[in-house]
């Protein structure tokens, strides 16, 4: 088998596991809104595209030197204390997700991804001691992304913080693609484009939300 699809269905994590395992061909993963799922270990050294929507955890990654693209749209639910207390601390599963971007050169997100990523970290810190290095380490290999799209920010600091940590650490990126929330003013592509890139190929393009009837 070599795509797998799966959406609104309810399946316990080592039985979706053990699918993805049994499948060495695998080359495309697609996962939506799958009940239940909290934390998912994919081995899959075929696997070339991965895409996950809805609540999850994390995502963890093993043998999967072959993955070149990722679509990622999914968010937390972080209304309880009980929530907060076990996606807290520096093991996060979510922020393992970032650990493979070295191996991968597409990659897509939602800005929903990038508030509870904020929610976790700073869970008792504030704002304004809040800084995206204190979540990812300067990476051991840099970055081979070389296409990137950023759907639905909405010009905070943290999100803006974000941006400018891929932009440092992405020696080979070619065009970043931005895309606001409707109501978002055009200073935010002003500081997009003084932010310092470790690629000198690189072009960040603002994408209008009206264009795509957002």
């Amino acid at each position: 088998m070599k795509n797998i699809d799966l959406s609104l269905v309810m399946v316990a994590q080592d039985v979706l596991e053990n699918l993805i395992s049994g499948c060495p061909q695998l080359e495309e993963l697609k996962l939506t809104h799958i009940d239940g799922l909290y934390q998912i270990n994919i081995h899959a050294p075929n696997l070339k595209f991965f895409e996950i929507y809805g609540k999850f955890g994390g995502v963890t990654f093993d043998n999967t030197f072959q993955l070149a693209k990722i679509v990622i749209t999914s968010w937390f639910e972080l209304n309880s204390e009980s929530n907060q207390s076990r996606l807290h601390g520096s093991s996060s599963n979510m922020l393992k997700f970032f650990d493979h971007l070295p191996h991968i050169q597409s990659l897509e997100i939602g800005s929903d991804l990038l508030k509870a990523t904020v929610l976790v970290r700073t869970i008792p810190l504030t704002p304004a001691t809040y800084c995206w290095e204190d979540i990812f380490s300067v990476p051991t290999t840099p970055f081979q992304v070389r296409h990137m799209r950023i759907v639905g920010i909405s010009d905070t600091k943290l999100e803006l913080e974000f941006i400018k940590f891929l932009l440092l650490y992405s020696p080979v990126l070619k065009k970043m693609t931005v895309m606001p929330v409707a109501n978002v003013v055009p200073e935010l592509m002003k500081a997009l484009i003084r932010f310092k890139r470790a690629s000198g190929e690189a072009e960040v393009i603002w994408q209008d939300p009206f264009e795509y009837g957002e």
